[in-house]
């Protein structure tokens, strides 16, 4: 996010110890959210997913999305699975994101999705990543590592969101929302048979 929306104040709040959490990690998230929330953040970035449904996450998402401030959630689709993972597959309160790699192709390009979660209709946004290698500090190391998917799409999508908010910063989360997809361009992921 700091790359994208660099002047932008940057919250960050450990939820948990992966991108897959485990029941025991879900009041980690909530107590995140409230906290983020209640410090003043609107755009959340949730870099993680669930392979099942979590009542008190779902529960916990709708009240911070229903009490103000207006917040955007944008959690990650799962890029090792076939199906969008939760809570990116919540509907309104969440915004899922995925990703595909670009590699040219003389002239054009093609993307070629990192799984076929991202040409879901239940994907919001699709993040294009040409190298695959968002820089990053390395999970089980301090060495700068690399990495690409619904995760990473996840924090540029996030972003960008940030960005957009900060230049509309009177705007609800809905006119911020299709000022995003307004903008967003449909070229390559509707040529190949998604959205």
């Amino acid at each position: 996010i700091v790359g994208i929306a660099w002047a932008a104040p940057l919250t960050t709040i450990k939820v948990g110890d992966g991108v897959v959490h485990s029941p025991g990690n879900v009041i980690g998230v909530c107590d995140g959210l409230k906290r983020a929330q209640a410090q003043g953040a609107r755009v959340f970035s949730m870099a993680f997913g669930m392979l099942y449904t979590s009542d008190l996450l779902q529960d916990c998402i709708r009240e911070v999305w229903n009490r103000p401030p207006e917040v955007l959630m944008i959690a990650a689709a799962g890029t090792t699975v076939s199906w969008v993972v939760f809570p990116a597959s919540m509907g309104q309160e969440v915004i899922a994101a995925s990703q595909v790699e670009i590699v040219a192709t003389g002239p054009g390009y093609k993307m070629f999705p990192l799984t076929q979660v991202a040409y879901s209709q239940k994907v919001d946004f699709v993040i294009p990543d040409s190298t695959n290698d968002t820089p990053t500090t390395g999970l089980w190391s301090p060495e700068i590592a690399s990495l690409g998917g619904s995760s990473s799409a996840t924090a540029h999508l996030a972003g960008m969101f940030a960005v957009l908010w900060s230049k509309y910063p009177n705007e609800s989360r809905a006119q911020i929302y299709a000022r995003m997809r307004a903008s967003s361009s449909l070229k390559g992921i509707a040529d190949q048979g998604g959205l």
